[in-house]
């Protein structure tokens, strides 16, 4: 893997990775309306993209990625909300990424499947190895995604009992969704910033504010063992 994506949706998710790549001699750039930085580590070029919030957003920056800049995989991490066995601040590394919104329950299907295609994504094992070497452990987790922040009790019960979910988000499946159709390996991981529940907006911001830097401090350094 010589060229390496990183897809990364807020601002301040997006603050330390900006002055990491600096710090190396990036250079910035508007690429498919995205913020873009780009660098090498080691024999490596890193490109990383700031896309925006939603599973729309990432869809297009993982796809403007893979077949404008050819990139040989993608990395996303980022903030998500506590569904079940994980607990605020810890982190948490996908092992399987579903659409929990996508829905076509009316006309028989269950929650989340998508007829005749693939609906439940896996992560790229050696992205897996290096990310949970980098991060000396991560625990594993179901990542379900939507375009929705989920703080309602009920839904995380929906979540847990259709997708035994773990972790919710609005990005990673939809990127695991892009890589798979293109064959390009995938990874994404998660800091816990709420309970998914009353509490989640203020925890939420409380969590985002810190900036995140130990995510991209993971990223980089499994970037170096590929």
């Amino acid at each position: 893997m010589k060229i390496i994506g990183m897809v990364i949706a807020d601002d301040n998710g997006f603050v330390p990775v900006e002055n990491f790549a600096k710090s190396m001699g990036a250079v910035e750039y508007t690429y498919n309306s995205d913020k873009t930085l780009e660098f090498k580590i080691d024999d490596k070029t890193v490109i990383c993209t700031l896309c925006g919030i939603g599973k729309v957003n990432a869809a297009n920056s993982a796809a403007a990625l893979i077949y404008g800049k050819g990139v040989d995989c993608i990395i996303n991490f980022g903030l998500s909300g506590a569904i079940s066995k994980l607990r605020k601040g810890e982190l948490a590394v996908g092992v399987k990424y579903v659409e929990h919104d996508f829905d076509l329950t009316p006309i028989g299907y269950k929650p989340g499947i998508k007829p005749q295609e693939k609906s439940v994504y896996t992560p790229d094992k050696t992205l897996y190895d290096a990310v949970q070497k980098a991060s000396g452990g991560m625990t594993d987790a179901v990542l379900v995604s939507g375009d929705m922040f989920v703080s309602d009790r009920n839904k995380k019960q929906f979540l847990v009992e259709n997708f035994g979910a773990n972790a919710c988000d609005m990005e990673s499946a939809a990127i695991a969704s892009v890589c798979n159709k293109a064959d390009v390996p995938f990874i994404s991981f998660r800091s816990i910033s709420d309970d998914a529940d009353d509490s989640a907006v203020e925890t939420y911001t409380a969590q985002n504010d810190k900036k995140q830097a130990d995510m991209s401090e993971i990223a980089f350094a499994a970037v170096k063992m590929l």
